[in-house]
């Protein structure tokens, strides 16, 4: 919840399972100041009547920012974005795209945003990573996201998948995790062995 006085830059955070009226995962009302969202996920947020994920309001003086962050499985709707002032959703996963909810005023810019099943690891077990497969993998703009992710990771580049991203660096993932391969078998082997030689 954000109010007219304060704003908010939000990063690196999973919103999931709320429920309210308007906004069930973020509810904004701020009038004198920018709202930037980079490298979220929201997941199973519910609106009774607009913005499952989030909703902006009276946002009047400034514009609202949305980088890299995935916008899935929220009901009514993804998004609400009232008449005042521009919105900018950029390199998002936002189910639904470009009809995810109601945008009143203009965007000022979608470049990279589409529309495809993030494939997260286990949402019944409120695991919100990805899986090797998943279409947010190096495909980010890594100049609005977090040098780590929220769990402290550095931003990997994956060789077997082709980095579509912009910016620096351009290998960073959407969504709140970076993802990280499986260590291969030699390596759990050699780990294994250097535990049983410590212990």
């Amino acid at each position: 919840y954000s109010t007219s006085s304060a704003g908010i830059n939000m990063d690196n955070c999973i919103v999931f399972n709320n429920a309210s009226n308007y906004g069930g995962g973020f509810y904004s009302i701020s009038s004198y100041v920018s709202e930037v969202i980079s490298n979220c996920t929201f997941y199973g947020n519910t609106s009774t009547i607009r913005g499952g994920a989030v909703y902006f309001a009276s946002s009047r003086y400034m514009p609202v920012y949305l980088y890299n962050s995935i916008f899935w499985g929220d009901t009514t709707d993804e998004i609400y974005k009232d008449s005042s002032q521009s919105i900018v959703i950029e390199r998002c996963d936002m189910e639904g795209w470009p009809n995810s909810g109601t945008i009143l005023c203009p965007i000022t810019s979608s470049e990279g945003t589409f529309s495809s099943d993030p494939l997260f690891a286990d949402v019944s077990g409120d695991d919100y990573s990805l899986t090797a497969s998943s279409p947010c993998i190096d495909r980010a703009n890594g100049s609005q996201a977090p040098a780590l992710d929220i769990v402290g990771t550095a931003r990997v580049d994956i060789p077997s998948t082709p980095n579509t991203g912009t910016g620096t660096p351009v290998f960073a993932d959407i969504g709140a995790y970076e993802f990280m391969p499986p260590l291969r078998s030699e390596e759990r082997r050699v780990g294994k062995e250097c535990r049983s030689r410590l212990s």
